[in-house]
């Protein structure tokens, strides 16, 4: 039995929680997942009623089809990434929540829409948290978004990193608004390690879109200031550590 007066959360003790566990809905519009993320992950931060949270949302995810775990997937994957960054021992208490919602998660990832390339993104993402790799357990969902923005690693200029519906291509200048702006492309990567891993994994799922845009997110860009050569995902890395 869960004592949750004795946990916290972001705004004081966690008594309010098991309540809005109970109201736990597919629906990505019912309002108690915005309760629960102000609560549970606010901002990114993690608390002790966020790892309690764990066997509930687990066992709620698991009675959903798979097409409707996508927002509670994401909760407790940044629960559980923002615990491994935190250096909780949340992952060995919690490890058979875990494993179960990793098992989840590749079932929802094989039945994604093909022509919702972001919702993928999030599950490739959920995936990644759940197995406990760094950076891209929470950092790969704005591959959903199309850009990333990170210092060039020899002059310091910040970059936009573009990788989605607009191109594949790094600039310095306002690009959304300025169709004249230097759009310099992107170079895809040779696979190998986790890159090669989740190329295969998103093409394995029918993801082609997706599969394309990690080849670039892990290939190299072009500083748009002063022309030196990085690699792509380093800097994000890089600027994300900062």
């Amino acid at each position: 039995m869960i004592d949750w007066s004795g946990l916290r959360h972001a705004y004081g003790t966690a008594q309010d929680v098991p309540a809005l566990l109970q109201r736990l809905e597919p629906d990505p519009e019912a309002e108690v997942w915005e309760e629960l993320w102000s609560r549970l992950c606010h901002q990114g931060d993690v608390y002790s009623a966020s790892f309690a949270s764990l066997p509930a949302l687990t066992s709620a995810i698991a009675g959903w089809p798979p097409a409707d775990r996508i927002l509670g997937l994401n909760l407790a994957a940044a629960i559980v990434a923002g615990a491994d960054r935190d250096g909780s021992d949340a992952r060995q208490r919690y490890a058979a929540e875990i494993a179960n919602l990793a098992y989840l998660t590749a079932e929802s990832r094989r039945a994604a829409d093909p022509a919702d390339p972001a919702a993928y993104i999030y599950l490739l993402q959920a995936t990644l948290a759940f197995d406990g790799v760094p950076v891209w357990g929470l950092e790969l969902d704005k591959l959903a978004d199309g850009e990333y923005e990170a210092p060039c690693p020899t002059c310091g200029t910040e970059n936009y990193i573009v990788i989605g519906e607009d191109g594949r291509f790094t600039t310095v200048e306002e690009y959304v608004t300025d169709p004249a702006a230097v759009r310099i492309p992107l170079r895809p990567a040779v696979l190998d390690g986790l890159a090669e891993r989740l190329w295969n994994t998103a093409r394995g799922d029918g993801q082609q879109d997706v599969a394309d845009r990690l080849r670039h997110l892990f290939g190299h860009g072009t500083c748009g200031q002063c022309a030196a050569q990085f690699a792509v995902a380093e800097a994000i890395a890089t600027a994300a550590a900062g």
